[in-house]
């Protein structure tokens, strides 16, 4: 399972899954944000198709235990690749590390110089190497063999992609303990209509796997609609005064449009985008503009309430945080490995950087110059 979860195709496959899920949510039409006349007309003219739709849950994608359960693994497989890279991170910074066999980098560069092994043995050459790359804010750092040296910059960017990717897994928990307990509902009022504020009452509703019955708490009542057109016909906006009273029976008068939502004890208001007039007879008409009639107007309201954003936002400012550190702090790594040659030392000289490669090759192409022209004076 371990290695099946950090196997790049299973991530690759999971996040297109997610990805494929959220393109079906966007396709399908969604249980609480339509009305049931809506639902009810869709699967007169496709029954076979609507049928598949409900069995698979595909009408409620966010709320479904299946998409769920990809959230989840998605999730566990970032968890464990974030565990094994903070782990390499502590074990590389206990003691001293040990120094490889050879320089493990692409595009080393030789050095010959002409001094001599007593200024090795003295200590000599290793205190000029400080001080070359202490100009360039390296710092030396210890390993287990004599004739190799480590020179790092930066090193709080080696946790730059453990602070982005932490900040990435903190949205992705934040955002599945959202759809576990999430709650969507959608009521259809008339001027002067109430609805009393139990999940009963909702003409559809949508509830995520470990959500209760969806009670707002509080009574919605819809004092006035009002659509602006343009000037083709066209709906410009639409927006509703609504009037919300909580059990203790304190009232508020707030707006809805398409534009702007409302909050009111945890729950958010949004206009939906369907409105039509009430008749005579008390049946709602869908789309009719009555303008140039006494007919009262009717309007869909969607209403959530959604858990876990506060996760989201401390998840994403601190991916946004890594992603700083990975760019303006990136951590680098040079190594010099010394050897005796004939005529004089050698020095080979490699290293890496998390990010920035062709600057930190400028950077190293100027640190090997520094170090030739110094060798170059050493007795």
């Amino acid at each position: 399972m371990k290695r099946w979860l950090l196997s790049p195709k299973t991530v690759l496959a999971l996040i297109s899954a997610v990805g494929a899920s959220c393109l079906v949510a966007a396709l399908v039409p969604q249980l609480a944000q339509r009305p049931p006349a809506f639902f009810e007309a869709w699967r007169a003219r496709r029954p076979i198709l609507s049928r598949l739709v409900e069995v698979l849950k595909l009408n409620q994608v966010f709320s479904s235990g299946w998409f769920l359960v990809l959230v989840a693994l998605v999730a566990a497989s970032l968890a464990l690749s974030l565990y094994h890279e903070v782990k390499a991170i502590v074990r590389a910074s206990r003691g001293e590390p040990k120094a490889p066999a050879r320089i493990p980098f692409q595009g080393c560069v030789d050095v010959a110089t002409a001094a001599r092994p007593e200024s090795v043995a003295g200590g000599r050459l290793e205190a000029r190497l400080r001080e070359i790359f202490a100009r360039r804010r390296y710092r030396p750092r210890r390993v287990d063999r004599t004739g190799h040296l480590v020179f790092t910059k930066n090193r709080a960017g080696r946790w730059s992609s453990v602070v982005f990717h932490a900040g990435i897994l903190a949205t992705i928990l934040a955002a599945l303990y959202g759809l576990a307990f999430q709650k969507r509902g959608f009521v259809q009022l008339a001027e002067a209509e109430s609805f009393d504020g139990r999940g009963g009452g909702l003409r559809a509703k949508s509830l995520g796997v470990l959500a209760s019955d969806f009670d707002l708490g509080f009574r919605v009542s819809l004092e006035r609609f009002t659509p602006t057109y343009w000037d083709t016909g066209a709906v410009r906006n639409m927006e509703s005064v609504l009037v919300l009273t909580d059990e203790s029976g304190e009232r508020r008068q707030v707006p809805v449009s398409l534009h702007g939502a409302a909050e009111f004890r945890g729950v958010r208001l949004y206009q939906s985008e369907y409105f039509g007039t009430v008749a005579a007879d008390g049946s709602h008409q869908l789309g009719r503009d009555p303008r140039h009639s006494p007919a009262r107007y009717w309007t869909g309201l969607t209403l959530a309430a959604d858990h876990g954003i506060p996760g989201v936002y401390f998840g994403f400012a601190l991916a946004t945080l890594g992603a700083i550190m990975i760019f303006l702090v990136p951590y680098k790594e040079i190594h010099v490995e010394v050897t005796e040659g004939e005529g004089g030392i050698h020095l080979t000289i490699g290293g890496r950087a998390k990010s920035d490669q062709a600057i930190f090759a400028e950077e190293l192409a100027d640190l090997t110059g520094d170090v030739r022209a110094a060798m170059a004076r050493e007795p």
